[in-house]
């Protein structure tokens, strides 16, 4: 097997020692390669652990800092909202405040214009009293003056009538 294994040089065939001897060469120099490599890779470990530790000091001292900030920010929006809010109250109270008395202008307004209307309807109103009495006197008068002339219309009648009927008996007896 090892004759078909390829040759150092063309022309010659491989031995076992020979083989042993490459294979001794490639091993010390993986051998070396692998020691080279553990130190890069202890010092690229050393390199990633210096900097994962700044790195976490970094973003430990920020977050702190951007703690702080968050902390004062909201410490600032909730003086803010409060005073906003005391502000806005007392607004709110000050035109519930003046709200009130427009409202209690409003109703004196309203009760002087109804007391005002309630006086005119008084006097409207004996005004119309004043009114039917002079037409109640009037139609008083006219009732009066209208039963004067049936009583004069009545007695006329009457007299008529009886002097129909005299003349009626005064006939019958003269016929009689």
């Amino acid at each position: 097997m090892l004759s078909h294994f390829p040759a150092r040089d063309l022309d010659e065939p491989v031995t076992r020692d020979h083989l042993r001897a490459e294979l001794a060469v490639l091993h010390q120099r993986i051998t070396d390669q692998g020691a080279v490599m553990a130190v890069s890779f202890a010092t690229l470990d050393q390199k990633i652990t210096d900097q994962g530790a700044t790195l976490g000091q970094r973003i430990t001292d920020q977050g702190a800092t951007l703690g702080q900030r968050i902390t004062d920010q909201g410490a600032t929006l909730g003086q803010r909202i409060t005073d906003q809010g005391a502000t806005l109250g007392q607004r709110i109270t000050d035109q519930g405040a003046s709200l009130d008395q427009k409202i209690a202008d409003l109703a004196m307004t309203t009760n002087d214009r109804f007391a005002r209307l309630e006086q005119r309807m008084e006097v409207g109103f004996a005004a119309v009293d004043v009114r039917f009495a002079d037409l109640e006197q009037r139609m008083g008068e006219r009732f009066s003056a209208f039963q004067r002339e049936i009583s004069a219309e009545m007695r006329r009648w009457h007299l008529a009538t009886l002097m129909v009927m005299v003349a009626i008996a005064t006939l019958a007896r003269l016929a009689g």
